[in-house]
């Protein structure tokens, strides 16, 4: 049975290394930033747009911060998607440009990429312990990150902040 849970494990964590995980957000966070930067030229931004990308920057940032806080694997799974629970894509309401919608269905799939890339706490939590660097209890090792991994973060949360503050106030 323990063979059986490792192989699982195996499976879900070969399909998602670290370095992917943080690809995958530094595509979130790319995504971000494009629709901040189309929605500068745009007169009519709906409320909800604002809102959306608001928490998507907010739930990158948060992100960041839990992926280097040296959290078990479990515990980092959990916090990584409570990041984006509140990062739904908004319905727009008709007439809104297509520029908008366009930039924020980008956004919308690029996060959704991210949350599939997570490998799922209850995956995790059934690895056995020192299967994989992912450790399936608070109280086993934390995910290791590479310098390269930890450089990239800080870049994806620096670009986040500054996205964070170039979201229109309309």
């Amino acid at each position: 049975m323990k063979k059986l849970f490792a192989l699982a494990g195996l499976l879900a964590l070969t399909a998602c290394s670290t370095s992917q995980l943080v690809d995958s957000l530094d595509i979130v966070t790319t995504a971000a930033t494009a629709a901040v930067d189309a929605l500068q030229s745009v007169a009519s931004i709906p409320p909800q747009v604002l809102t959306y990308l608001t928490a998507v920057n907010g739930g990158i940032t948060c992100t960041t911060d839990e992926l280097t806080a040296g959290d078990a694997a479990a515990v980092q799974a959990s916090k990584i998607a409570a990041c984006f629970a509140v990062s739904l894509q908004p319905v727009l309401p008709s007439g809104t440009p297509s520029t908008v919608v366009s930039v924020i269905d980008a956004v919308a799939s690029a996060l959704a990429n991210f949350l599939k890339t997570l490998p799922s706490a209850t995956v995790v939590s059934a690895t056995p312990a020192g299967a994989f660097s992912f450790a399936p209890s608070p109280k086993t090792k934390p995910v290791k990150l590479s310098r390269k991994d930890k450089s990239k973060l800080a870049d994806i949360r620096k670009r986040a902040a500054a996205n964070a503050g170039r979201i229109p106030k309309k």
